[in-house]
């Protein structure tokens, strides 16, 4: 096949480079341009020490809901146990995604990640509306199920009664918290839809290592994927902190069984540890090393 292509290509008594498809000879630049992101910037091996963190916490999560299943009837374990298990293979991808240098395609993982775990939040609070999850079997049937009870705010106002909960009805607490769930969604927003500044962060994200446009096209570390992973990561820790820890009676407990869950500890301790991350990440005092600075044609935020 690669024969036929070229001869498309190669023009009469051709040498050299000319020999080559255009298409063989570009995935050659770029297979070269994929050996500097061998070396990940130190910032953002940083960052993977945290996210690596809430992946491991997600996986157990995960197993939690797993063990939990005990036949076709435990509608809601299932399916929170699909819907876990979709969240832990998009994280990965996604630090996948961001070591490659594809920050802005990550943020479309991202999003579906979040909308994954708003689901989670609808179905702990709604476990009725389980079975009608799970028999989804068309796209527009999916659509149809978000718009009915996942849109325009209706996950936002689910989490903060969960808050209130949480707090016993202390208002000023459950918006301090609630307020996170805000932080970057137009960025993460404006990566899945055809967006002007998306497109052309593309292309455009600078770079300590790239040189010219074409680096950057090919893929680029980009310093903006520190937002995408603390936008996960407090997500990850709010669902962890107001349905997992109540839910294996780690605090206002909720479960009426005996005895505690098999990863009771590794959901606790995962907690712990996210708690101190998101505490030591949400302080941003000026020149902080956590965040980058804004050198990118992506909006400034407020």
């Amino acid at each position: 096949m690669r024969k036929l292509i070229r001869k498309a290509y190669r023009q009469l008594k051709s040498r050299g480079p000319d020999k080559i498809s255009s298409g063989e000879d570009l995935r050659s630049a770029i297979r070269r341009h994929r050996k500097s992101l061998k070396i990940i910037p130190r910032d953002i091996e940083l960052w993977f020490a945290f996210f690596d963190e809430a992946v491991a916490f997600w996986f157990a999560i995960w197993g939690n809901y797993h063990e939990k299943v005990s036949g076709p009837a435990d509608k809601l374990a299932i399916c929170l146990m699909a819907l876990s298990g979709r969240v832990f293979q998009d994280m990965i991808c996604i630090r996948e995604m961001i070591a490659d240098g594809f920050s802005v395609q990550s943020n479309v993982v991202a999003r579906s990640l979040i909308e994954a775990i708003d689901v989670m939040h609808l179905l702990n609070c709604h476990p009725e509306l389980a079975a009608e999850f799970q028999e989804i079997k068309t796209n527009a049937e999916s659509s149809s199920f978000w718009h009915q009870y996942c849109s325009r705010d209706k996950i936002h106002k689910i989490a903060k009664v969960r808050w209130l909960w949480f707090f016993n009805g202390d208002e000023k607490n459950a918006d301090i918290f609630h307020k996170q769930r805000e932080s970057y969604l137009d960025l993460t927003g404006m990566s899945v839809h055809p967006s002007f500044a998306a497109s052309f962060t593309t292309f455009m994200d600078s770079s300590e290592t790239a040189s010219s446009i074409f680096d950057n096209a090919m893929g680029t570390i980009s310093h903006m994927s520190k937002f995408t992973m603390h936008l996960i990561l407090l997500r990850v820790f709010e669902y962890g902190l107001l349905w997992s820890g109540p839910k294996i009676s780690l605090y206002k407990g909720e479960n009426s069984e005996s005895g505690k869950p098999a990863l009771y500890e590794s959901i606790s301790r995962g907690l712990s540890v996210l708690l101190s991350i998101v505490k030591a990440t949400n302080e941003r005092p000026d020149n902080d090393p956590f965040f980058p600075e804004f050198m990118t044609y992506w909006p400034r935020p407020d």
